[in-house]
């Protein structure tokens, strides 16, 4: 699917609204980034369903000041001819309250947070059933792969039985 300026415009809006009821009280440093990702790995898949490729990208818990912290993303795609395109945004300063205790102070002590941001497992287009056997789906199941070798041990014109089943 080609990209085109709508789609692009829709990746935009759903990273401007990325931080948007993010949040909840008394979370972990973890918890925030588990949630994040989540929410990154849509971005991801959408941007992949659109033709580009993904590449790399971080997540950061900046702090603030003794009352705030924010949150960031930034993420890098290349499209079909080569070019790239980078997604990022920040959050508003939050409430530092939304942290567990723990996660206060370590955002403190080391003032960012940094996580990347991995490519989610992302299925590639089904394709249309090849027709098979009809077989009972109790023999399929308990069937084990068999390799079947072929040698010629004749020349291609006259037939040969040759033909080794190993297991």
């Amino acid at each position: 699917m080609p990209i085109t300026k709508k789609s692009l415009e829709m990746v935009v809006e759903n990273v401007k609204n990325f931080f948007n009821d993010l949040l909840s009280p008394n979370m972990t440093i973890e918890d925030v980034a588990d949630v994040a990702s989540m929410r990154l790995d849509e971005i991801i898949r959408k941007n992949v369903e659109n033709g580009l490729t993904y590449s790399a990208g971080k997540f950061r818990v900046n702090f603030v000041d003794d009352e705030h912290f924010n949150l960031e993303f930034e993420m890098y795609f290349q499209d079909a001819d080569k070019k790239w395109h980078k997604l990022a945004n920040a959050s508003e300063p939050r409430d530092i309250k939304l942290l567990e205790i723990g996660a206060q102070k370590t955002v403190k002590a080391l003032q960012t947070i940094e996580f990347p941001v991995n490519a989610p497992d992302i299925k590639p287009p089904e394709k249309a059933a090849e027709p098979t056997e009809t077989e009972p789906a109790e023999k399929k199941s308990d069937a084990e792969p068999v390799t079947i070798d072929i040698t010629p041990s004749e020349p291609a014109a006259e037939k040969s039985d040759a033909v080794n089943l190993k297991k």
